[in-house]
């Protein structure tokens, strides 16, 4: 298992939206000696049998699994997902909730 390598599973059925996921994902800032893996999951029986296929595929210690029309903006989510698991161990996953609109005050 590479403990330096964060992969992004992302389950899509429409390339368009998985394409601009994608361009979000390589937009991120990637801390120094970190790196990412995008796997493309398509046509899966479910999004559980999709997740589940990328989790197998992946050696990564660090899974992200997101949908096609999920778009990153925070530039920095690499760090702070990082920061979250190594101040304590006893966190082993976290998740996040989207919005169709940002507040104004919102901090990206």
């Amino acid at each position: 298992m590479n403990t330096k390598q964060v992969a992004f599973i992302i389950c899509t059925n429409n390339m368009q939206y998985y394409s601009e996921c994608v361009r979000y994902i390589q937009d991120l800032y990637v801390p120094p000696g970190y790196d990412i893996d995008i796997i493309c999951i398509q046509d899966a029986d479910s999004m559980a049998q999709g997740y589940n296929a990328g989790m197998k595929a992946s050696g990564a210690f660090y899974k992200v699994y997101i949908h096609q029309d999920t778009f990153i903006l925070n530039k920095n989510f690499l760090c702070g997902i990082l920061d979250i698991f190594n101040k304590d161990e006893s966190i082993g996953m976290i998740g996040v909730l989207g919005a169709r609109e940002l507040p104004r005050d919102a901090d990206c």
